[in-house]
């Protein structure tokens, strides 16, 4: 099985309340996330969330337990997460992210087992 490291997922959420998809594991994949790190560029703090949502029961879904001082992110910082998830086929990570202004830059980063 060849594996591949990379950079699994870049993206600059928007200022919203909504749920949205960083990641989703491709079919016939199993993937392993290493690292989510979650940057803020602008001059206000932002409130984030990350959860994992797994293909074999989508109605179910597991909110990433994060200490309580990191799910708030000053202005013009950076957190950087080290995981260790294994995903199947199928399994989404999910994003949220508020702040007054401007949106939160996510960076997603492990290996793709195929």
């Amino acid at each position: 099985m060849p594996t591949a490291y990379k950079s699994l997922a870049a993206y600059q959420s928007p200022n919203s309340p909504v749920w949205v998809d960083l990641y989703t594991v491709p079919a016939v994949t199993t993937t392993v996330v290493s690292s989510i790190v979650v940057s803020n560029p602008i001059s206000v703090g932002a409130k984030f969330g990350i959860r994992l949502v797994k293909a074999s029961n989508a109605t179910t879904v597991t909110l990433v337990p994060l200490p309580a001082s990191t799910n708030n992110l000053a202005a013009e910082t950076r957190v950087a997460f080290t995981e260790g998830w294994t995903l199947s086929a199928g399994d989404k990570i999910q994003i949220q992210g508020t702040t007054g202004s401007g949106g939160i830059d996510w960076s997603l980063f492990g290996s793709e087992i195929s």
